[in-house]
């Protein structure tokens, strides 16, 4: 599997284990560009490789991630519980990434991961980056890209 594949993978599995929600591939000009702004969240590493790993999801889907997580009624969720789930997802998504990538028996050092919000107009040209993934996870879009550096 290529890095690309491996990032897919990881990320499904995580999602599944981590918050009970579903994620099939897609392409990124298939998916439906969220209305509201939505959040773009990044997390570096270091270590025998260098990377950055980002996501992008609408903020519905963060704070349903949160609802999942924690197992409390959507109601009560707030866009903070949301951030908050979102970062650690993308904590949880990175190393399971790193050890399908590297093994266990690797040392990586992660940044803190940061959110961002990004106005709708933005989403467009980030699912025209060649390097980016699509994935729709319970009917709601999420882009996701893994750059490696040396």
């Amino acid at each position: 599997m290529d890095t690309q594949e491996l990032l897919e993978s990881a990320f499904v599995e995580v999602l599944e284990k981590f918050a009970f929600m579903f994620g099939e591939p897609v392409s990124p000009s298939d998916l439906t560009p969220p209305n509201d702004p939505f959040w773009q969240a990044s997390i570096g590493f270091s270590g025998p490789q260098k990377g950055l790993l980002q996501v992008a999801a609408a903020s519905s889907f963060c704070v349903q991630l949160a609802a999942n997580v924690l197992g409390i009624d959507l109601k009560c969720m707030t866009p903070e519980a949301g951030a908050d789930a979102f970062k650690e997802l993308l904590n949880v998504v990175c190393g399971e990434l790193l050890e399908k990538m590297a093994g266990t028996d690797v040392v990586f050092n992660l940044t803190i991961p940061q959110v961002e919000t990004k106005p709708p107009e933005e989403w467009g040209p980030l699912t025209l980056d060649s390097q980016m993934r699509g994935l729709l996870v319970d009917e709601m879009p999420v882009l996701i890209k893994l750059e490696m550096t040396s």
